[in-house]
């Protein structure tokens, strides 16, 4: 059985966007976690807690992946 991917993002951010459409045409579904930049949750703030809970984070099972340019030929 396959883990599913959530993502953590926000409507206003276009790099979510990015993710979320790489995921889209890889057929890859996700899950869409909304993040509120102004009031950051624990999730978010653990799962890049390097970057300070910028958007968007990836989330596939216990593996957190923080994409800087998120595209397509990434996603597999």
């Amino acid at each position: 059985m396959s883990k599913s991917v959530k993502v953590i993002g926000t409507r206003f951010s276009a790099f979510s966007h990015r993710a979320e459409v790489a995921l889209r045409l890889k057929g890859v579904p996700y899950e869409l976690i909304a993040e509120d930049l102004d009031n950051k949750s624990e999730l978010l703030l653990r799962s890049n807690p390097v970057h300070g809970g910028k958007v968007p984070v990836l989330l596939h099972g216990d593996c957190a992946m923080h994409p800087g340019v998120p595209g397509p030929h990434g996603i597999r």
